[in-house]
């Protein structure tokens, strides 16, 4: 998913950036490229972008900047994910916050009849010195949460979030989201439920 989600992004870059090009410059290059992409299967896709993009001279980090201030909320949460997940224990919490560990931050239900109510247990464990305390947990459209630890959880403890998903009028492929807030570093985690309703 991590792959096909970086593929994605930067295909999308590509094709804003050479639309954005076309009409400022009305390039017949950029036209070119964007009706002959038309005709490839995505997997070619995959290879032109990682091609165009290896032929561009910008700093990384400047190029990210550009690419996050053009993504939706959904699509950063799911950067910020990856990125954690490369970066591992190289993130230090921030003095005074709780260092909390998910057992899982996304989960998928896979196929499910519509009109049925699911439940999934999203576990962490305290593994900082600080308590953890929650102090909201939000649930995307479609997703509520059916209960959560309130009370801190101390340093060694075990804690939860209980989400439910109903898939009434959800036809189709879903994901929701649900936002974790407290006193971790980062502040705001975010959960994800993916599902594909029939």
């Amino acid at each position: 998913m991590t792959n096909i989600l970086k593929y994605s992004l930067l295909l999308g870059c590509m094709m804003f950036m050479a639309s954005t090009t076309f009409a400022q410059n009305k390039d017949s290059v950029t036209a070119e490229i964007l009706d002959i992409l038309t005709l490839l299967e995505a997997h070619e896709k995959d290879e032109i972008v990682m091609h165009a993009h290896s032929q561009r001279d910008i700093p990384q980090d400047e190029e990210l900047a550009w690419l996050l201030e053009n993504m939706s909320d959904s699509a950063k949460t799911r950067v910020l994910l990856y990125i954690k997940r490369k970066a591992g224990s190289r993130i230090k919490p921030k003095a005074g916050t709780a260092e909390i560990y998910w057992l899982e931050s996304s989960y998928d239900f896979g196929t499910i009849r519509e009109g049925k109510v699911v439940t999934y247990k999203f576990e962490f464990e305290n593994i900082g010195d600080v308590a953890y305390n929650i102090k909201e947990v939000e649930g995307s459209c479609g997703c509520t949460i059916a209960d959560y630890s309130s009370n801190a959880v101390p340093p060694g403890g075990k804690g939860f979030i209980l989400v439910k998903f109903n898939t009434k009028g959800k036809k189709g492929d879903n994901t929701e989201f649900v936002t974790v807030v407290g006193n971790s570093q980062p502040e705001h985690v975010s959960l994800i439920i993916e599902a594909k309703v029939y």
